[in-house]
């Protein structure tokens, strides 16, 4: 399982991103990949909002190549694997 997180000041920056992956990500994965996220399900922690995508299949590593710019683009973006 693959847990992307995005946090941000801005909650309308958080949405752009959290668009932007699950678009890409919908583009390429495979038919047996779950993916998961709520639009309007963002938290605030201190001074930024969170929101997190939810990935889960038995190989993850074919979707890295495909989103790593945006994790080195945006430093708000993290990923966890469970």
């Amino acid at each position: 399982m693959l847990i992307i997180r995005v946090h941000e000041r801005e909650k309308a920056q958080v949405k752009k991103l959290i668009e932007h992956l699950v678009r890409k990500i919908s583009l390429i994965k495979e038919d047996s990949t779950f993916l998961a996220f709520d639009q309007d399900m963002t938290e605030k922690h201190g001074e930024k909002y969170i929101q997190k995508i939810v990935l889960k299949a038995k190989n993850l590593s074919y979707i890295l190549p495909h989103i790593e710019t945006e994790c080195m683009r945006h430093r708000s973006i993290t990923l966890e694997w469970a």
